[in-house]
């Protein structure tokens, strides 16, 4: 029942949340974040960015509670990796909103290719892929086919 009642409540804040910009033509602008994990599809509900000093954070949470924060220290189109020694990105996975920290994943390897970052409409798209560990280095978890379009974000100084 509870995970019932927090996926009505997930449901309602992104129909709330959810601007509804329209592009140049008219047409309605619905941002969209979704992924392969492990092997599963997963769609996240009205995603949402913040830019910080140059660092944008992606974040998004599915009906049944899984959730992706995407961070990535850049604030323009290109290709950010995370390597041994390297990190221009990460990404944390929880595959419950109703589990313990500690059941959190962390990337160890990974890349976000940024497509687009439009800096007028505040709106960014692109894809990514993430190899993910929890802290106690029992499981781990495979992201792949990420996209995220036309996701606005807000800008804090």
């Amino acid at each position: 029942m509870r995970k019932l009642i927090l996926a009505a409540v997930v449901a309602c804040a992104a129909l709330f949340t959810t601007s509804c910009d329209k592009d140049n033509d008219g047409n309605i602008i619905i941002p969209a974040i979704s992924a392969t994990i492990d092997g599963q599809e997963w769609m996240g509900l009205a995603p949402k960015g913040l830019l910080t000093s140059g660092v944008l954070t992606i974040a998004s949470t599915s009906l049944d509670g899984k959730a992706i924060d995407i961070t990535v220290k850049g604030d323009k189109e290109g290709t950010y990796k995370l390597e041994i020694g390297y990190a221009q990105c990460l990404a944390l996975y929880k595959p419950s909103l109703l589990t313990t920290t500690e059941a959190s994943l962390a990337s160890t390897t990974g890349k976000v290719v940024i497509t687009k970052f439009d800096t007028t409409k505040k709106r960014v798209s692109g894809t990514f892929e993430f190899t993910l560990v929890n802290t106690s280095l029992t499981a781990t978890a495979q992201i792949t086919k990420g996209t995220f379009t036309d996701v606005s974000y807000t800008t804090v100084q």
